[in-house]
């Protein structure tokens, strides 16, 4: 393992405007963000994200001090993306979105500012049978309209989630989101059993833990982003696409030497508790190279590893900056290519 290189401290300056509760720079405007190099024509890379969950049960909302550790949390972790030339991508539910207003600090606006991405999180849909389309799409509307407001419109095309019993494609896009990431088993529920992976009934989503593996099963079909028209299956449409559909989930770090990225139903073990070490990262590393060797390049591939801002947290600081010293020797090898989430969409659309 290569020497582990020495991360500067948090910008005291962004200390004491993050503990005075100070206005930030202003929004960027829509559109903003700066396009992938390199990205038009066959053979590119794979695009490598970092979605970070903010999450619908935090009390960040009712707890100054709660918001206050995630926002260090999340500053720290971006100045250790920034020394790896690694982009990282923070996806907000309500409570974290609606505390930054309250708690004075626009701290989503300042992620975006940085460079790295945001999104919304979007804990909607699954599990809540009474739930009718019209009070669906309402409550994703809600979501979108909360991070929207804190970074601008046009930076805030995707959501995270929003699996389960109705149409999530129609009323995503509804919402006015163009793609959805942190694509799961419950996003199989509204699809005839015939559209389904072998063993994904509504009780192995619902009671066998099959609702949050990573989907498509099929890890290679997984990486390729497709256009989907309607929520019939996860096959691409041709014509008449809605929302594009940009999986690619891996999990968290700290399940990839225990292969817990494996969603066959068969093979599937739900709860399985992994300490995140530094045989993760090279068991990504392997796997990288084992998709990257088996690929469809004329087709964009995008791969993701999930994380929440504890995981970014000063006791794993060795491991995580393993992971990001490797990530960007494979970005290095053109190998892959690290990359917001909206960034990886708006590249597939062309722009």
């Amino acid at each position: 393992m290569a020497t582990v290189k020495r991360t500067r401290p948090l910008d005291a300056l962004l200390a004491l405007v993050i503990s005075l509760g100070l206005s930030l720079s202003p929004a960027p405007s829509a559109g903003e963000e700066e396009s992938l190099q390199g990205v038009s024509g066959l053979g590119h890379p794979i695009y490598l994200t970092s979605m970070t969950h903010m999450e619908g049960d935090s009390n960040d909302f009712e707890s100054r001090e709660a918001f206050f550790d995630n926002v260090i949390l999340l500053a720290r972790a971006m100045d250790l993306a920034d020394e790896w030339d690694a982009i990282l991508s923070i996806e907000s539910e309500v409570p974290f979105a609606r505390a930054n207003a309250r708690w004075g600090v626009n701290f989503m606006r300042m992620i975006r500012n940085r460079g790295h991405g945001v999104g919304t999180h979007c804990d909607v849909g699954y599990g809540d049978g009474r739930m009718s389309q019209e009070e669906y799409e309402a409550e994703l509307t809600f979501n979108k309209t909360l991070v929207d407001d804190l970074v601008g419109e046009g930076n805030n095309t995707g959501c995270s989630g929003a699996g389960g019993d109705l149409d999530w494609v129609e009323g995503l896009a509804n919402a006015g989101f163009e793609y959805v990431n942190g694509v799961v088993g419950m996003h199989y529920l509204p699809m005839e059993d015939s559209e389904r992976p072998d063993g994904y009934t509504n009780g192995a989503i619902y009671t066998g833990g099959l609702h949050h593996a990573q989907v498509p099963v099929d890890l290679l079909d997984r990486t390729y982003l497709r256009t989907l028209a309607d929520v019939d299956d996860l096959e691409h449409d041709e014509t008449g696409g809605i929302l594009v559909l940009s999986s690619g989930g891996l999990g968290k770090l700290q399940g990839i030497a225990e292969g817990n990225y494996v969603s066959i139903a068969a093979d599937y073990e739900p709860g399985v508790d992994a300490e995140l070490a530094l045989d993760d990262v090279d068991a990504l590393v392997d796997l990288i190279r084992w998709i990257d060797t088996h690929r469809d390049r004329s087709r964009f591939s995008k791969i993701s590893i999930m994380s929440h801002a504890t995981d970014w947290s000063v006791s794993n600081r060795l491991v995580m900056t393993y992971f990001l010293q490797e990530m960007q020797a494979l970005q290095d090898e053109g190998v892959i290519e690290w990359a917001s989430e909206k960034q990886v969409v708006d590249a597939y659309l062309g722009r």
